[in-house]
């Protein structure tokens, strides 16, 4: 299966958060976020696990009672149903994986 950026379509899920969903089936889903400055990300969970991959930028990252900042390079492993919070110190590109996929982003 073959997935074209240029088919994909750019949503706006919320101020400061831009979403294209890349790739994706029942069990693995791969989304490109593009993060705008002093966006927050409130305090959520979700029954997906989640690896994010930052492609450049800086974010402040809580994970459970972890609090952490990253940059281009680094990656986040999020647990099923563990809170986590957001706060985006710069304009950031993060590539999230999803298992299973986010029926919420379909």
């Amino acid at each position: 299966m073959f997935f074209y950026n240029d088919d994909i379509e750019l949503t706006d899920p919320a101020p400061g958060i831009h979403r294209k969903v890349l790739a994706h089936d029942d069990g693995l889903m791969v989304c490109e976020f593009l993060l705008d400055e002093d966006t927050l990300l409130a305090s959520h969970t979700h029954p997906n696990k989640q690896i994010t991959y930052v492609v450049h930028g800086h974010l402040r990252y809580t994970v459970g009672d972890e609090t952490r900042e990253v940059r281009g390079g680094d990656s986040v492993l999020i647990p099923p149903n563990v809170p986590h919070e957001i706060l985006v110190l710069e304009d950031t590109l993060v590539v999230d994986t999803f298992s299973p996929a986010r029926a919420d982003f379909l």
